[in-house]
């Protein structure tokens, strides 16, 4: 039962993996189209905003941060899926 219990555990964690590295791969262009969108005034965002808003530099700095938070999470949980698989 604990092999079973460990493997799910790892898969989950390798599927948050790639979701975590998605997130960090578009990071860069939400900050260059966004930036660009302000620059050109085709929308009206703030440079810098809370967690919460739209801002044309947070917006992808929080992506950034959210995933490499989320990408160390899944890397815990697969290690954990993984001492389990062993024990």
């Amino acid at each position: 039962m604990k092999e079973v219990v460990g493997l799910l555990t790892g898969i989950a964690g390798i599927i948050g993996i790639i979701g975590s590295s998605v997130v960090m791969r578009f990071w860069l262009i939400t900050i260059v189209i966004m930036s660009i969108l302000k620059l050109t005034g085709v929308i009206q965002i703030l440079w810098f905003a809370g967690i919460f808003s739209a801002g044309a530099i947070s917006t992808g700095l929080f992506m950034l941060f959210g995933g490499l938070v989320m990408m160390a999470i899944s890397v815990i949980i697969t290690a954990i899926g993984a001492a389990l698989m062993e024990a």
